[in-house]
């Protein structure tokens, strides 16, 4: 009598997914009066406060992204004040495109962005950077009464695209009276 020999059924394949990394947790920050803004940041990343110049600052575990919050006294011209400094501070920088400063429309005003390259010259007007290589960076302006905000994310230009949906999530968290 013949047995019939079991078919051999093929195995399947395995297939490739992507995987997607899951969005990072923020935490918020609230600023003490007289400033009242808030903003929500990256766990993970540290925070500075400096009473005296008006400058929240955080900074990425491994160093190579930073943002900050900076309270301006004057009006909202303190773009050129801004882009002096980084003229100052850096061996090189350009603007993104023809021109990137435009009007930003926010949930509780207008807001002016710039968005610029820059190559750090030294570490001195810039401790967090590292000489020689170049960052992308966009601060946004935004004029509250007699003062102007700063808000600005920084990331080396080689990882700038990767940290984008970050970066929009950050920087349209911000509200200048504490608000979310």
């Amino acid at each position: 009598a013949e047995t019939a020999s079991p078919s051999a059924t093929p195995s399947p394949k395995p297939t490739r997914t992507r995987t997607v990394a899951p969005p990072s947790r923020l935490r918020t920050w609230r600023a003490r009066p007289p400033e009242n803004w808030s903003i929500r940041y990256p766990a993970g990343w540290k925070g500075d406060y400096a009473a005296e110049t008006g400058y929240t600052q955080w900074l990425r575990s491994d160093g190579r992204a930073h943002m900050a919050v900076e309270v301006l006294p004057g009006p909202l011209g303190s773009l050129e004040t801004v882009q002096r400094t980084v003229k100052e501070n850096t061996a090189q920088w350009s603007d993104i495109g023809a021109d990137r400063t435009a009007r930003v429309p926010l949930a509780y005003g207008t807001g002016l962005q710039w968005e610029f390259t820059w190559t750090a010259r030294d570490v001195g007007g810039v401790p967090w950077a590292t000489p020689g290589t170049t960052y992308r960076e966009v601060s946004r302006f935004i004029a509250v009464g007699d003062t102007v905000m700063v808000v600005s994310w920084t990331t080396s230009a080689s990882e700038w695209k990767e940290g984008l949906g970050l970066m929009n999530q950050v920087l349209d968290s911000f509200h200048p009276r504490g608000g979310e």
